[in-house]
């Protein structure tokens, strides 16, 4: 589960990138305009700079994600305490049907349902 301290961490450098990005690109076009070789080198450092620190983000953003989903969770059959989470299901002995434990009679034809054992088949 990701913490809720997440996003603090990521809105600051979002912030950063954004002035990064736009300042950047506001000198190097003052730059090319002008024919300025000093603004328009800072202007492309500025900018490469904002792309790469969003890089960084979105890189550190995959890692957080991947490694709250790698996290060891129950199995499909387990609720975490090692119990099967299969519920018994129940048969129709007129029409066959089968459904979970709870109904009573059958849907389809209104008869009495009978419990299946776990270890049946389509159980």
């Amino acid at each position: 589960m990701i913490s809720v301290r997440a996003p603090r961490r990521v809105l600051l450098p979002l912030f950063i990138y954004h002035v990064l990005v736009l300042v950047g690109g506001a000198l190097l076009v003052l730059g090319i305009v002008d024919r300025h070789v000093t603004w328009t080198g800072v202007g492309l450092g500025l900018f490469v700079a904002g792309v790469a620190l969003q890089i960084a983000v979105l890189r550190w953003s995959v890692r957080t994600i991947s490694r709250a989903r790698s996290s060891p969770s129950p199995g499909p059959g387990e609720n975490g305490l090692g119990v099967s989470r299969v519920l018994p299901r129940k048969l129709c002995p007129a029409c066959g049907w089968r459904g979970p434990r709870i109904e009573v009679y059958c849907p389809r034809c209104g008869r009495p349902t009978v419990g299946l054992a776990p270890s049946s088949p389509g159980a």
